[in-house]
């Protein structure tokens, strides 16, 4: 499942991209089309087929940093919804601890969701 807040980080870099750029070049490089592109920047809600397509450019563009929301629900994105929010709390207390393991602080947001259960909020 490919959040809402995910969908706004994944058009805020697609646009900035685009900007460096030109629609077409930018389009061609991630595999869509260049009108399909341009409604998404402009506002609209893709397919999730193209959702999926947006988000996995955008999670190889951020490239390795500190662990991101966006990155836990990429390894989730292929699992129906009603799965994905039963799977993401176990999975957060399995990072949380993999963080307390190595005593490293855990990102804020992933102890809350690893002892709320909800999903991540921006």
């Amino acid at each position: 499942m490919i959040s809402h807040e995910d969908v706004k980080q994944t058009r805020r870099a697609v646009r900035a991209a685009a900007e460096k750029s030109s629609l077409r070049k930018l389009a061609s490089v991630i595999g869509l089309g260049h009108s399909t592109l341009h409604n998404f920047i402009s506002g609209a809600m893709p397919h999730p087929k193209v959702r999926r397509i947006l988000h996995d450019w955008y999670v190889q563009q951020e490239g390795p940093g500190p662990l991101q929301p966006a990155e836990l629900d990429h390894l989730l994105r292929d699992l129906p919804d009603y799965i994905c929010e039963q799977v993401r709390p176990h999975l957060a207390r399995v990072l949380a601890g993999g963080y307390a393991e190595g005593a490293i602080e855990a990102p804020a947001w992933l102890v809350e969701l690893g002892t709320t259960g909800n999903s991540h909020e921006g």
